[in-house]
């Protein structure tokens, strides 16, 4: 277990019916929050673009609850349960368990964006070596809401660094400058999720489909064996280093991602390219406030 991190795992999906009710998500983060003991104090939903239903965050209570059955399924865009910690001074609470589905409907005729799942998981509730069985019940849940997994993440990151952000490709000053770089690429090769991963992380779920018997093979060689499951539909890789090191190590962890991504660049499998500069959204705003300031001085 390492303090002051959340374990995060994230999952693009493609529905295939025009929508998956409710009830049904529901039942999934429920038996998540079960199984970690989480005990939600808060709702929050909104409806999809088209609709006029705004974002609300909510208690959680009887009554909000009720607002919540009476939208329809297929009009909500975004559904979230979650456990906060009461407030510390005035403004800060941390996260001890939260689920979020997000449905979005703006489509192009060159983009239909994915559905989205993540789960965010405080370390504290996490009495145990964090391993692909933590993994596993969250996929099965998804399968059997009738999703196609086109690929997904679990990793570990200091709570400052807002794993959830991450994850939506968006960086903040508490990250590392590789991590900005990763959602930036993210945000440049969005469209391309069924087709590439984003980058290598402590745990990816990979389709089988967009690996060869050559490419597991040398995945397989970089990793060994033994951290290359095989999950039916897809395979889950798992970098073999522990929470402490994946983030403790730098060199350690590195070392594994490096040698992956090679192989998946290779293939052209890979979002990410550590050999590439990217826009540092974050240092452009932050010069952009920096310019205003000093054109105000004069």
């Amino acid at each position: 277990m390492v303090e002051g991190y959340k374990y995060t795992t994230y999952f693009d999906l493609t529905r295939t019916s025009e929508y998956v009710a409710k009830e049904n998500k529901i039942e999934l983060i429920n038996s998540i929050a079960e199984k970690y003991q989480i005990k939600f104090n808060n709702v929050c939903f909104s409806g999809k673009r088209k609709t006029k239903i705004k974002l609300k965050f909510l208690r959680l209570t009887d009554k909000n609850i009720e607002k919540l059955k009476a939208i329809d399924s297929r009009d909500i865009g975004t559904l979230e349960f979650a456990q906060y910690t009461p407030k510390i001074g005035e403004y800060f609470r941390d996260t001890v368990g939260k689920m979020f589905f997000l449905t979005d409907d703006y489509y192009t005729t060159e983009y239909v964006p994915p559905d989205t799942f993540l789960v965010i998981l405080d370390s504290l509730v996490i009495k145990h070596s964090f391993n692909i069985n933590d993994i596993l019940p969250i996929f099965k849940g998804l399968k059997d809401l009738e999703f196609i997994i086109e690929n997904g993440i679990s990793f570990t990151k200091e709570t400052r660094s807002e794993p959830e952000i991450f994850c939506f490709g968006t960086g903040t000053k508490y990250m590392s400058r590789e991590d900005r770089a990763i959602t930036s690429a993210l945000c440049m090769h969005r469209t391309e999720y069924q087709t590439k991963i984003w980058d290598v992380f402590w745990f990816n779920i990979i389709k089988k489909e967009l690996i060869t018997n050559d490419v597991l093979n040398k995945i397989k060689n970089a990793l060994s064996e033994e951290n290359v499951h095989d999950i039916g539909s897809h395979y889950i890789t798992s970098l073999p280093v522990t929470a402490e090191e994946y983030v403790y190590d730098h060199e350690k962890t590195s070392g594994y991602k490096n040698k992956l991504r090679q192989i998946f660049l290779e293939h052209d499998l890979i979002m990410y390219d550590p050999n590439k500069e990217y826009i540092d959204v974050f240092d452009a705003i932050e010069e952009s406030m920096n310019s205003k300031h000093h054109e105000n001085d004069f």
